[in-house]
């Protein structure tokens, strides 16, 4: 940086001291100036030497490129999210899930990320209820648990054209625009770290990528276990027969498992799908499957002139409880084709196994996906149509994510 001293007439001469304390602070500014631009340098020569000869793209890019594009889906439970925090309101199993993601790199952020772990708190409603009733304090304290998601990335792949210059476009802006961007942006910047440097430039080369279709299109796939477990057992009031009234409290542990496999893909046009193929096995009973349903009964006492006044309702299951698991087997497309990728079609058909329970439910959606000034999913929500155990349910699930991204 070149400075350039301006004589001016002043009454008083500085002293020495002043005179040693301005040539200092000038030899600072441009020391800590050319370091900052030597970091920045260092960092972009570190990103390039981490990209292998035959590749095109840094591991870091591919993970932000994925992830951005990945959480147009969060409102799915078995979509991993790949920020920090995320929250989940699902119609599906109407329920409501708040956790955080771990990544478990030790701080490797230039490695490619094959494993994201996930811990949250879920409360779970009745699947034919409306979902908000879960809040009413009479029922929150039954429906409260731990939901663990450990996710595997095995591949993901970037396609481009074979006679197409991308590698020697991408490097260009990299070492031209992107730095002289870097320059602008940590000018000032008195601790400048190399984390933050990296990040900017996988920020902005990814930005350059999707910009300027720097791809044709790309896909990750990816294993999820997922286990949810109850704190708190759900609790249901019962009575054998409308005769003897015997009333009776049945708890019950709302457990389940599942392994889904997944594949998504996303095109330079803006438009993408996830396909996944779902196993599970969860705890069940006659209530859920509604073999025995709830009746309203009333209490009632005589006055001194013979006259029944009522004092009390309460609605009360009419039958044995019973308790059994069962398997289920689901199938799952989640398009997002208008509107540049924003809204799109889904549709999901679940087949249950098993001696006391085994209809078939499916599910027809409209996903939309809300955008920052970023380009990021801010917010996604999913209307859907449901059959269950041949009811219809008009019903809608939410996702948000906060934080950073897991790159």
């Amino acid at each position: 940086m070149r400075y350039t001293i301006v004589k001016q007439t002043i009454k008083t001469q500085p002293t020495m001291k002043t005179q040693i304390t301005t040539i200092f602070l000038l030899f600072f500014l441009s020391v800590h100036s050319q370091t900052n631009q030597e970091k920045i340098q260092n960092e972009i020569d570190n990103y390039e030497n981490e990209i292998s000869s035959n590749d095109v793209y840094n591991t870091k890019t591919l993970n932000l490129l994925f992830n951005k594009n990945l959480e147009s889906y969060l409102t799915s439970v078995e979509v991993p999210s790949l920020k920090s925090l995320s929250a989940v309101l699902d119609n599906d199993d109407n329920s409501f899930a708040f956790g955080y993601s771990f990544d478990p790199r030790n701080g490797e952020a230039s490695d490619y990320l094959q494993f994201l772990t996930y811990v949250g708190l879920k409360m779970k409603g009745k699947k034919n209820e409306d979902f908000y009733t879960v809040f009413e304090s009479d029922k929150a304290k039954n429906n409260i648990g731990i939901e663990f998601k450990a996710t595997w990335f095995p591949f993901g792949s970037i396609w481009t054209n074979k006679n197409s210059t991308l590698r020697q476009d991408i490097a260009l802006n990299r070492k031209t625009k992107i730095k002289r961007k870097a320059i602008e942006e940590f000018e000032n910047k008195t601790d400048l770290s190399s984390k933050s440097i990296s990040d900017f430039i996988t920020e902005e080369e990814v930005k350059y990528i999707l910009k300027e279709d720097k791809y044709n299109s790309f896909s990750k796939a990816w294993i999820t276990l997922r286990a949810y477990y109850p704190i708190t057992n759900n609790e249901y009031s019962l009575v054998d027969n409308t005769t003897d009234f015997n009333k009776s409290i049945s708890e019950f542990e709302n457990w389940d498992i599942s392994f889904s496999l997944n594949y998504f893909r996303n095109f330079n046009n803006n438009n993408s799908y996830t396909f996944s193929i779902i196993p599970k096995i969860y705890n069940n009973n006659n209530i859920l499957t509604e073999t025995i349903t709830s009746k309203t009964f009333t209490t009632s006492q005589s006055t001194s002139i013979n006259q029944p006044v009522q004092t009390s309702t309460e609605n009360l299951y009419l039958g044995q409880f019973e308790e059994f698991t069962t398997t289920q087997l689901k199938a799952e497309l989640t398009t997002f084709f208008l509107i540049d990728g924003k809204v799109g079609l889904s549709a999901a058909i679940e087949k249950n196994y098993g001696s006391k329970y085994d209809p078939t439910n499916w599910k027809l959606a409209i996903p939309i996906s809300l955008k920052n000034a970023k380009g990021e999913s801010d917010i996604n929500f999913e209307i859907q149509w449901r059959e269950i155990n041949n009811n219809h349910f008009l019903g809608i699930s939410i996702g948000k994510s906060f934080g950073k991204f897991v790159n």
